[in-house]
């Protein structure tokens, strides 16, 4: 094993790098956090994760296949030193291969606040910013609004500028009204924008595929934006449908004139598409039907995405495969439920999905969210660590991971 030290940061691996100064093993344990370099395929191997079992630092391709451990090599081990920080979440892999490699090291600090824009204020984007001012208002410097209808801004300047408790001490982001060329001087993108919404009452048989055609062609557009100011911060998508758009603005990002894809966009691990948190709160709401899923709050999964690739398992220790399909279609049909009364949607995805699990995601907690898996962006339970995602990994049950195979498989022939 070779280390290294870099601007105060500590790096290992199998292989020599003469760009960085080597160091003694007893030098390098005296760091805080480690670095671990690899050559991979960069078809294969996404440019940096956080590993969550020594397996995970070998890999030679990625896929769904990581959220179940039942297919890792157990044989694979690392020395004690080694394996506290990986338990401890202080190891990032590295694949050099990327040619932009370097920012992964180079620009992985945790904020204390972040400037973000929200582009598009309809029902979504409104209530997510609601959402941030009442849940985190000190975790944003500044909150940047963008919408091609000016009143829209206007009316949430005044709405967002006011919500305020005048006996706490908090501390309140500035908000602001930016024009098209101020999107990207932010720390955080939050794509919120859609065309098409169905009216209450008219009959689509797949609303979120509905969506695509015209959504895509926007977000390619803010993709090609992203580019051209060599944008490559995070970019959460919160319009449907979700996961095929991130893709979309992977590809879109990442292609050059010449329809090359280059790499030269937004990184895979800086894109994250959020609609699985209020599916798993639909699922968490019904749960309350079956006696074999009164512990979902605790023991509960969701997986895929928000529409009908949606995969719930009622338990991770004692999965029921039936109540799980049940519970997977009562959540697929909550949102047809609230049409039902007359009313759009909106409110809960907006907040679960949008607000509570972006929160959560800055501060680098568990959440419910869509993270790139080599074919497509897949929904699971993951978090942000320096700039970079950890999965978890489970032992899941041979249903279960079936049914979490065609659904990854038919989200991956959409785009």
């Amino acid at each position: 094993m070779y280390y290294y030290k870099y601007n105060n940061k500590y790096l290992f691996s199998k292989l020599k790098y003469d760009e960085f100064s080597q160091i003694s093993k007893d030098d390098f344990i005296k760091g805080e956090f480690y670095y671990y370099l690899i050559k991979e395929d960069i078809n294969k191997i996404k440019r940096s994760y956080i590993p969550n079992s020594p397996f995970m630092m070998h890999l030679k391709e990625e896929g769904i296949y990581l959220l179940n451990t039942n297919l890792f090599d157990k044989d694979i081990d690392l020395d004690n030193s080694l394996k506290k920080k990986l338990n401890d979440e202080k190891i990032k892999v590295i694949n050099t291969n990327h040619k932009n490699f370097m920012d992964s090291i180079n620009m992985d600090i945790k904020k204390e606040k972040y400037e973000i824009t929200i582009l598009g204020l309809g029902d979504v984007g409104g209530t997510l910013l609601s959402g941030l001012m009442l849940l985190a208002p000190s975790l944003f410097s500044k909150i940047k609004l963008y919408d091609l209808n000016l009143n829209n801004c206007k009316r949430w300047y005044y709405e967002a500028s006011q919500i305020y408790d005048a006996f706490d001490d908090l501390e309140y982001p500035q908000i602001e009204i930016i024009k098209e060329d101020e999107i990207f001087n932010s720390d955080v993108v939050i794509f919120c924008i859609s065309a098409y919404i169905p009216k209450v009452g008219e009959k689509v048989d797949d609303v979120r595929m509905a969506q695509f055609k015209k959504n895509s062609s926007i977000i390619n557009n803010f993709g090609k934006m992203a580019r051209n100011n060599n944008y490559k911060n995070l970019f959460c998508v919160v319009s449907d449908p979700i996961e095929p758009l991130c893709k979309s603005l992977y590809l879109s990002s990442n292609t050059n004139s010449k329809d090359e894809f280059d790499y030269n966009g937004i990184p895979s691990e800086n894109i994250i598409g959020f609609g699985l948190g209020v599916m798993n709160a639909r699922a968490n709401f019904y749960s309350k039907n079956y006696k074999e899923s009164l512990n979902f709050y605790k023991e509960g999964r969701a997986f895929g995405s928000h529409g009908k690739e949606l995969v719930i398992a009622n338990s991770i220790t004692n999965y029921n495969n039936d109540i799980s399909i049940n519970l997977t279609q009562d959540a697929i049909k909550a949102n047809l439920v609230v049409r039902d009364v007359g009313f759009k949607p909106f409110i809960a995805p907006a907040l679960s999905s949008g607000a509570i699990s972006i929160i959560n995601t800055l501060k680098g907690k568990w959440n419910y969210s869509a993270i790139y898996f080599k074919d497509s962006f897949y929904g699971c339970k993951n978090k942000r660590i320096k700039n970079t995602n950890k999965i978890e990994s489970l032992n899941l049950d041979d249903d279960l991971y079936q049914r979490i195979k065609i659904s990854y498989e038919n989200i991956s022939k959409i785009i």
